[in-house]
């Protein structure tokens, strides 16, 4: 194996001293953060590799040539977080983490005099300590996952969500993380933790101000649904086509607790997404949603894992691509039921829409049922476009292109109707209808 693509010099040797010379120091934080830091450090140098991560990050020689020192960029321009913000309509809290350094927060009186916590991770390790001891590094440990030891070895900021018990928010709680500056390493990780009885809806926006020059994105996101909480949350990346994504998501469900999450992927030129949920207790509950909407060579790999834990949990998952040029997408999920999880239901389906010879997808979806009495299904469909139905269509008077986006735009609300939260619903079929028209403009002009 030849030295650029050999493991153990995905990062280059000077990186690897510049994290304790340099990033390490320069790290403000209590010194037990700062122990988990060096602890995660260690795991990352000892775990080793998942086989399909080191597949696709050979290809990315990003961090030989970007080191988080100068990964600082310039401040958003305001309007850009302004108009991306103004959006998504009523919001309860709103916040900005630009280039993953300095954080920007609007949170009402009337919310913070009921508890309710919204802030940078940073600023939560000095001042909420007492919140985060119980969860940072416990759902998804940096013993257990390199990528997660990579990640807290190396995050630079990210944010803190707490909401107390019994308080229910009805708006969203949004948070735009920005990008304007290209060959920077953008290292975020974040807590969401919902105490017992408590609602909230979440969106997470990654976008980049401009189309810069190549960076990386390596996000991580641990959430703590305490019993009988609900969470709605969104994520949404819209990074720019040079970007290399990764991100992490994390979920611990309590009895009675309930989850709903809508990834929708739009931009980057790769996107590595893992979304595991573990229904812990007695009762809870998971849905997932996913859109994944590519062109020209995007390639997206997402990774999900539905695992019950206790009886009578639910899970299910709906997961679509829709992929043109020579766009592909890999979808790979495992639903695994314990012994003791009696009584649970779940499901899974992945379907990908091919819009060009050229654009490719699969799916592996796996089953591992280790319980007698439960009721579990999964499916994947690849294809193209219905020739019957697109001749229907235009029968009734549609031409050709007006039909083939009638068709396409049916198999998206497949997903999108299925998300249980109307103004949010509306929101990101907004968003998914500007990001195609915004593609149509372009080859308009092409």
């Amino acid at each position: 194996m030849s030295e650029s693509t050999s493991p153990k010099t995905l990062l280059a040797p000077d990186f690897r001293s510049h994290y304790r010379s340099d990033f390490l120091h320069q790290a403000a934080e209590p010194e037990w953060a700062s122990a988990l830091r060096s602890q995660a450090w260690e795991h990352y140098q000892n775990l080793p590799e998942p086989l399909p991560v080191q597949r696709t990050l050979r290809r990315i020689p990003l961090l030989d040539e970007a080191r988080l020192n100068a990964a600082i960029g310039q401040p958003v321009d305001s309007a850009f977080y302004s108009n991306r913000r103004e959006s998504w309509g009523t919001l309860a809290a709103w916040g900005e983490l630009s280039n993953a350094q300095e954080m920007t927060v609007v949170l009402p009186a009337e919310l913070a005099d009921k508890g309710l916590i919204f802030c940078s991770l940073a600023e939560a390790l000095a001042q909420h300590s007492d919140k985060i001891l119980p969860h940072l590094d416990h759902i998804l440990p940096a013993a257990k996952n390199r990528e997660a030891a990579l990640n807290l070895a190396y995050w630079q900021n990210g944010f803190f969500v707490y909401v107390p018990r019994n308080l229910q928010i009805a708006e969203p709680l949004y948070l735009l993380q920005s990008l304007n500056q290209g060959q920077q390493a953008l290292f975020t990780r974040s807590l969401i933790v919902l105490e017992q009885g408590a609602m909230a809806a979440v969106v997470c926006d990654f976008a980049a101000e401009s189309q810069s020059a190549a960076s990386l994105s390596h996000d991580v996101l641990e959430i703590a649904l305490a019993d009988a909480s609900e969470l709605k949350l969104v994520h949404l990346q819209n990074w720019g086509q040079e970007v290399h994504a990764h991100s992490y998501t994390q979920t611990q469900l309590g009895r009675d607790a309930r989850l709903t999450q809508f990834n929708l992927s739009l931009g980057g030129s790769y996107h590595y997404a893992q979304s595991q949920t573990l229904l812990q207790d007695k009762g809870s509950e998971s849905l997932f949603l996913g859109l994944n909407i590519g062109g020209g060579q995007q390639h997206f790999r997402q990774q999900t894992l539905q695992d019950h834990r206790s009886p009578h949990t639910k899970s299910d998952l709906v997961y679509h691509s829709v992929l043109k040029d020579e766009a592909y997408a890999f979808f790979n999920g495992l639903i695994y039921v314990d012994p003791l999880a009696q009584k649970s239901e779940s499901g899974q389906v992945s379907k990908s829409l091919l819009l060009s010879d050229k654009a490719r997808a699969d799916a592996i979806p796996n089953l591992e049922i280790l319980a007698d009495d439960v009721q579990s299904g999964h499916g994947a469909a690849i294809g193209s476009l219905d020739p019957e139905q697109r001749f229907y269509l235009m029968s009734r008077g549609f031409d050709r292109q007006t039909a083939d986006t009638l068709l396409v735009e049916g198999f998206m609300e497949e997903v999108l109707l299925r998300f249980p939260h109307a103004d949010l619903q509306r929101q990101v079929a907004a968003h998914l209808s500007l990001h195609l028209l915004s593609e149509s403009d372009e080859r308009s002009e092409a």
